[in-house]
């Protein structure tokens, strides 16, 4: 099974798509932002791009989120066995998550315990644990994560949250005795 090649996914890509990986280099880093689309789509082997499968054939998926966070101005690539902080000049917060393994598990987890759904709009704010052993010589390892989901609803950012009427006190996001 392959990627559909008439996805928004394979669309972006063959225009040239800019959206960057979002990384979580040291144990403890925080990031989060607001789902804007997307896709399940077959993993890759990071060496030498081609598709992978599970032992019985069957296709190993993820699930690809393109999600709205703050523009930081930098993000990180693996060098020489280790995080490098990398600019980002004409960054726009726009992230993609390659959403499989221990991200999956915490992110299904907080979607649970909020009785959130996949929907646009939704904030997922994710931390990284702690480090697991490699399955690779050269290779970052695994990690464990922890997620918080605020449904579409509940979100301030999320496209639709200005046709919203939700009280005030069930919104995380809402500034509590404004001065104003």
């Amino acid at each position: 099974m392959t990627q559909d090649p008439f996805s928004a996914q394979a669309a972006e890509s063959f225009l040239g798509d800019g959206a960057v990986s979002q990384k979580f280099p040291a144990p403890g880093f925080k990031w989060g932002g607001t789902l804007l689309s997307w896709e399940m789509a077959q993993q890759t082997d990071l060496d030498t791009g081609d598709l992978k499968f599970w032992s019985d054939g069957k296709p190993r998926m993820q699930l690809v989120a393109t999600m709205q966070g703050a523009a930081t101005g930098k993000t990180w690539e693996w060098i020489s066995q280790r995080w490098v902080e990398k600019a980002l000049p004409d960054d726009d917060g726009e992230r993609r998550l390659f959403i499989k393994g221990g991200l999956q598990k915490a992110i299904s987890k907080a979607m649970k315990t909020a009785k959130g759904k996949l929907e646009v709009g939704a904030y997922i704010e994710i931390t990284r644990g702690e480090d697991l052993e490699p399955s690779k010589r050269g290779y970052s390892g695994a990690h464990t994560y922890t997620a918080v989901w605020t449904p579409a609803s509940k979100n301030p950012n999320a496209p639709a949250a200005s046709f919203l009427d939700e009280p005030e006190d069930d919104n995380p996001f809402a500034v509590k005795d404004a001065p104003f």
